[in-house]
């Protein structure tokens, strides 16, 4: 489980994420400003990695101030 920490545009990290090629992960839940994504069968970490370059890569990243973290983190 890999969660995106950030309190602005939600909908738009979500279809981001979602949309990342050949990766398969889902948005499980929202608490708060945190989203869960379920990243099976990639490791946590990886999944991490992966997700935290492709938001800094988007243009909406100049604007968002974001935090990916692993559940082991929490």
């Amino acid at each position: 489980m890999v969660i995106v920490v950030c309190p602005l545009m939600h909908d738009k990290i979500i279809s981001i994420v979602e949309g990342i090629p050949s990766t398969n992960y889902h948005f499980k839940k929202k608490e708060g400003i945190n989203l869960y994504f379920e990243v099976a069968p990639s490791s946590d970490e990886e999944a991490a990695q992966v997700i935290k370059s492709t938001l800094k890569a988007n243009s909406i990243s100049k604007a968002l101030m974001f935090k990916v973290l692993t559940k082991e983190y929490i």
